[in-house]
């Protein structure tokens, strides 16, 4: 199971390189679409720290400038990758103690918040490609079937 997540997130961080390239590379873009790369990046890092028991204050919408999305992306990406590689099968299912933005105490199951984690960053590069649509000419395509066909292969 472990293997699923870690391909999981590598087509994450995929997509989402894929998105913000496409915000970098385009003049006129939507501020709303580079504040929502922004806080996929932010939920990123959050969820991290989160699931490593780590105090980091992170902003969930701190907005990057468009030229920092693909660095900070990567930092991200990384961050996660490697502590995916830490993982053992059994780690999935321990149990993660934190408080959200709000300072709510919750348990969720580790594998739990990695599915938590794909939907949300799903959910708002959809909300990034109907805000850029009429702005640019070629639309990112970051389904994950043609990450398995083509990227992946």
């Amino acid at each position: 199971m472990k293997d699923h997540y870690k391909n999981l997130f590598e087509y994450e961080s995929w997509a989402n390189n894929e998105i913000a390239v496409s915000l970098s590379a385009n003049v006129e873009i939507p501020a709303k679409a580079v504040s929502l790369m922004s806080h996929i990046i932010n939920a990123q890092m959050i969820w991290l720290s989160r699931m490593q028991n780590d105090s980091s204050e992170i902003k969930v919408w701190q907005e990057y400038g468009k030229d920092e999305l693909t660095d900070k992306l990567k930092i991200s990406s990384e961050k996660l990758a490697g502590f995916l590689n830490s993982l053992s099968e059994n780690d999935l299912n321990k149990v993660i103690s934190y408080a959200n933005t709000k300072g709510e105490k919750f348990e969720t199951i580790l594998s739990d918040i990695l599915i938590h984690m794909s939907h949300h960053s799903a959910y708002h590069r959809g909300q990034i490609i109907t805000l850029i649509k009429p702005f640019v000419s070629e639309l990112p395509y970051t389904d994950y079937i043609h990450f398995i066909r083509i990227i992946k292969k």
